[in-house]
């Protein structure tokens, strides 16, 4: 018996004739919330209100022999409760492209020269404890508590 509940249940699951309440916070309260805390902290961010999506990246800085940067990436999502929550994932990146050898400094145009390299971004790490910060902070401005 209670395998023909749980197959029925999983069944409307699938069928799509069950969809999660709407419960408090909503979609626009988090997206809203993240996207002022991501503004704030990086200027260079881009809101994507389609896809409730948030992407912002620091300025590239010389780190060792590299050069490196974070992109951050907030996504405001269901969770299975109905709630609204962010998603935040904070990857650093480096910069490894390097020009091609055996190009010839004799040559007449740059193309052939192959001076120049071409951009290569790695991702080096993810930075789990920022990302942390950043997802507190934004359920603290929706919750409405000061900013720290």
């Amino acid at each position: 018996m209670s395998r023909f509940i749980c197959f029925g249940a999983l069944g409307l699951l699938i069928a799509g004739c069950y969809q999660l309440p709407e419960t408090r916070p909503g979609k626009d309260e988090v997206f809203q919330a993240a996207e002022s805390v991501i503004l704030e902290r990086y200027p260079m961010a881009v809101p994507i209100r389609d896809s409730q999506m948030l992407l912002a990246r620091t300025p590239v800085e010389m780190e060792a022999a590299y050069l490196s940067c974070l992109q951050i990436t907030v996504h405001v999502t269901q969770n299975f409760t109905g709630a609204w929550e962010p998603t935040v994932r904070v990857a650093k990146y480096i910069e490894t492209g390097e020009p091609p050898l055996g190009g010839d400094p004799q040559a007449d145009t740059p193309a052939e020269a192959h001076l120049v390299a071409r951009n290569e971004w790695t991702p080096l790490a993810y930075m789990q404890a920022d990302a942390v910060a950043i997802q507190k902070e934004i359920l603290a401005r929706v919750r409405g508590e000061a900013k720290s």
